[in-house]
């Protein structure tokens, strides 16, 4: 089953033949293997190796990637072994080997070719990568994010290897390992404008909105470029304002009249001077800059509509898929799906506090499980997929009896779920259809499965679209589905949540639970209001901007 970052995504030149010598190695591969699999494959690597023992390095490496174009992984692994009696000491080669090992599953072969190489070359930063990448695929978070932070400190005056390291600490879910690793380079005198936002970023997703400010703000005296950090709408997300004369309202005109300033920067420029003009009760002034900030992305970030309907039509025709496993009774997921901005992170972050819980946030691997199941869901594949997802929801830090996975769009995979996963919880949160619309459109989503959110029509049939296969799953899947309502959580949240933690299994509802037991990471647009006192002001916020905003009644007539 094919890993989250792909050999070839390592590899640019993996891809298909984008030069004469990818297309010759894969004329190569074609002649002396052609069709054949298994044995007679493996047979086809002498004939290879003879053809290619005249020839140089780089096409042997061309070689061994036309193998990984075609699936065969291990085949491609035993080619560079042979590359490497050949050429001894090629460190590119050898990191390939290791990931294609990883790719054919053999993941104590890829470590040991992996590790050992990284004795040699401690200070490669290419190699380091290389393991840190099978590290994470192994589901060994803890030990992926270390291995890059060790690249990073061993030379902190590179600016653009430690932001490199950081995001990557930040893809693991390392937040405060990649907040460290940037404020360590600036102490040791770093100054690059990259560093400085990064900085900002995880300071925001980690709570520290005071840090978060300075160094966004000192990102921007920098000349950070907008286009990659959108580092006005962090901005818009570090705290509510009070006032209209705050700074940053000039700061967001400044940036939108930036010509260098591309339409989704600009658009996600706009939508948090909207945001601004709304916490400071200016509807007028947030309908103008959120309509203008969503028309741009939209035309930047078109949604695939079409997609969307033939996905939900097909999973809510698809037969029941069979349990591919027994009940693990030390690993409870519970999902937190629905519509995105109604309370899914509220929920989760409450249920995170417990120290016995593991909040996620966001996982992206049950779509991508999903997909690769689309293929092929016979019994073997289902028990592999669920084995991964396992995996990659435990991960190596600190063991959990529960695991919140919050990502809210897991609505439209839920049968896979229910197959994968047979003591899965579900939460299903719900809100008022005209608050629901109204937030997602006034927020930046960088998952372009969110596409929905620049339109209300297209949010309308998401909507509708998200209750189907909520009403379906609970139906013919048989899962255990608990119904959340953002009104009730705000008007009543101890109540709800006690009936939330008896739903997942928690009995002992007066069990410890402590603020300090894990700084949570919250990397959704909810980053602030998620860690404020629960309010009721957004509630029915809709009819404020009703005579401002024709066309979400119009979307959501009742």
């Amino acid at each position: 089953m094919p890993v989250m970052t792909p050999y070839g995504a390592r590899h640019p030149h993996a891809g298909p033949g984008k030069e004469s010598a990818s297309a010759t190695a894969a004329r190569l591969v074609q002649s002396v293997l052609g069709q054949a699999s298994g044995t007679a494959a493996d047979g086809g690597l002498a004939a290879l190796c003879s053809q290619l023992k005249s020839l140089d390095v780089a096409a042997w490496q061309e070689t061994a990637d036309a193998l990984v174009r075609g699936g065969r992984y291990a085949l491609a692994a035993r080619l560079l072994e042979r590359a490497l009696q050949r050429h001894p000491g090629r460190v590119e080669l050898e990191m390939r080997q290791g990931e294609a090992w990883q790719l054919a599953n053999e993941g104590e072969r890829a470590l040991r070719v992996l590790e050992g190489l990284a004795q040699k070359h401690p200070a490669d930063a290419a190699v380091a990568f290389s393991l840190a990448h099978v590290l994470r695929e192994q589901g060994r978070y803890d030990a992926a994010a270390e291995q890059v932070a060790r690249c990073a400190r061993q030379a902190l005056p590179d600016a653009v290897r430690v932001a490199r390291c950081a995001r990557f600490a930040m893809q693991c879910q390392r937040d405060e390992l990649a907040q460290s690793l940037c404020e360590e380079a600036l102490t040791a005198g770093v100054t690059d404008a990259r560093v400085l936002a990064l900085a900002g970023r995880t300071a925001l997703v980690l709570g520290d909105f005071e840090r978060a400010r300075a160094r966004l703000l000192e990102a921007i005296d920098r000349g950070v470029n907008g286009n990659e950090s959108f580092v006005g709408l962090l901005l818009s997300m570090a705290q509510r304002y009070g006032d209209a004369d705050h700074p940053d309202f000039a700061l967001f005109e400044r940036m939108l009249r930036d010509p260098a300033l591309l339409p989704p920067a600009r658009g996600a420029t706009l939508l948090a001077l909207g945001k601004a003009c709304d916490d400071v009760g200016d509807v007028p002034g947030a309908v103008r800059a959120l309509r203008e900030g969503n028309a741009l992305l939209r035309t930047a970030r078109p949604w695939a509509r079409a997609d969307w309907e033939r996905s939900v039509e097909r999973q809510l025709a698809a037969a029941p898929l069979v349990a591919a496993a027994q009940v693990d009774a030390s690993f409870n997921p519970v999902f937190i799906v629905g519509m995105p901005r109604t309370g899914t992170t509220l929920i989760a972050e409450r249920l995170g506090r417990d120290p016995r819980v593991c909040n996620r946030d966001e996982s992206a691997w049950l779509p991508q499980v999903a997909a690769l199941l689309e293929a092929d869901a016979s019994p073997d594949r289902l028990a592999q997929a669920a084995r991964l997802y396992r995996t990659h929801l435990r991960q190596d830090d600190a063991p959990a009896r529960w695991h919140v996975d919050k990502n809210p769009l897991n609505f439209r995979h839920l049968g896979t779920a229910a197959a994968l996963l047979p003591n899965l919880r579900v939460i299903w949160c719900r809100r008022g259809p005209r608050d629901t619309a109204l937030s997602i459109w006034s927020h930046f989503f960088g998952n372009p499965d969110n596409g929905y959110a620049r339109d209300f029509d297209d949010i309308a049939l998401a909507t509708r679209d998200c209750d189907r296969l909520m009403r379906h799953w609970s139906a013919q899947a048989g899962l255990p589905v608990l119904a959340v309502d953002y009104e009730d959580t705000v008007a009543n949240p101890e109540a709800v949540l006690a009936r939330v933690r008896e739903f997942v299994g928690m009995a002992d509802a007066d069990a410890p639970a402590t603020d300090a037991c894990r700084r949570q990471s919250i990397v959704t647009a909810s980053t602030w209001q998620a860690r404020q006192p629960i309010y009721r002001h957004a509630v029915e916020r809709w009819r404020g901007y009703a005579p401002h905003l024709p066309e979400l009644l119009q979307a959501f007539p009742d």
